[in-house]
């Protein structure tokens, strides 16, 4: 008897616990936000990433009534400013603008990552996809993707492409070209993508991957466009082809931008941070400058980012193992 009662309070506890929890939930909701916040780019300032997290701070900040702060927080792959956010307090006051490199690529490529990309995040929703654009120094001697391929063969190891770091995305990607092409590069790391497009510019690698904000500096002349890793051509570059029509079968490599939350976020503030997401996303003038960037405008909620980021994770563990990119 004394049992079957003990368990009956633990029940009354536990329920009066939740109901607790539940209300505390609704009233933190109600008054969210109620001082300002912040949304952390792992990314170098300058860099694409950096210029799509900063519009969308301006835009949600319109919409939640509240100033966002931009911390930019780069290196070991864009992991460092993931694994801040992914150690903040889950009161929805400090975001990350996340991409592949932070939740699929470096799940894959490092053996001990500091978070769990699906365990220690809460998905809000995505902000749009694009495509990497393959661009070279033009005074490195190739008009076309085969001809740099040809070019690397004859020189193993001596045609260098910057990266935005050992492990991201672009790192990655590369890789993947290099399997599939059969060509050996010099890999050299940088710490963000606008210092690798910086020393490209100044001719002290041969090539590395942008995205088509960097368009002005193809149709300047500055650098050469060869391909674009992704199913189609861009808008913004419309006559660089893509990978598979310059030759190389298979090299499509996603890429894209979106926001997070630390795991634990209450459910009415996550819900409020999503509608804000959708709400700046639809704007007219957000689409107009996705476009500009390179970007289609993402579509969905948590549900829809959270799916993409289980599949893409298992479409990168087959690409490092085809392209032989052990975890370090």
């Amino acid at each position: 008897m004394k049992q079957s009662h003990t368990r009956k309070m633990m029940g009354r506890w536990a329920g009066i616990a939740a109901a607790l929890a539940a209300t505390c939930g609704a009233a933190q909701a109600q008054s969210f936000p109620a001082h300002p916040l912040k949304m952390v780019v792992p990314f170098s300032a300058g860099a694409t990433a950096d210029t799509l997290g900063r519009m969308m701070a301006r835009g949600m900040q319109d919409e939640l009534g509240q100033s966002i702060v931009v911390e930019n927080r780069v290196g070991a792959g864009s992991t460092i400013g993931a694994t801040a956010v992914a150690r903040s307090a889950p009161d929805g006051y400090t975001m990350l603008l996340g991409s592949g490199s932070t939740h699929t690529t470096a799940p894959v490529v490092y053996k001990q990552m500091p978070y769990d990309p699906v365990k220690d995040f809460q998905p809000i929703a995505l902000i749009g996809t694009t495509s990497y654009v393959l661009m070279v120094n033009p005074k490195l001697p190739v008009q076309t993707l085969q001809e740099l391929l040809a070019y690397a063969r004859a020189h193993p190891q001596k045609v260098s492409y910057g990266s935005t770091g050992q492990g991201g995305a672009v790192h990655l990607a590369t890789a993947m070209l290099e399997s599939l092409a059969n060509v050996q590069f010099l890999h050299v790391p940088y710490k963000g993508g606008a210092p690798a497009i910086a020393d490209l510019l100044a001719g002290q690698i041969d090539f590395s991957l942008g995205t088509v904000e960097t368009a002005s500096l193809v149709n300047s002349g500055k650098l050469r466009a060869l391909a674009v890793l992704g199913p189609n051509r861009l808008a913004g570059l419309p006559d660089v082809p893509t990978c598979v029509e310059a030759g190389v079968p298979g090299c499509v490599f996603p890429v894209w931008n979106a926001v997070f939350a630390p795991a634990g976020t209450p459910a009415p503030v996550v819900e409020k941070l999503v509608a804000a997401v959708q709400r700046v996303r639809a704007l007219p003038q957000t689409q107009a400058r996705l476009r500009e960037l390179g970007y289609e405008p993402g579509t969905g909620g948590s549900a829809v980012l959270a799916k993409r980021i289980v599949e893409e994770t298992e479409f990168m563990r087959k690409t490092a193992a085809a392209a032989g990119v052990a975890p370090q």
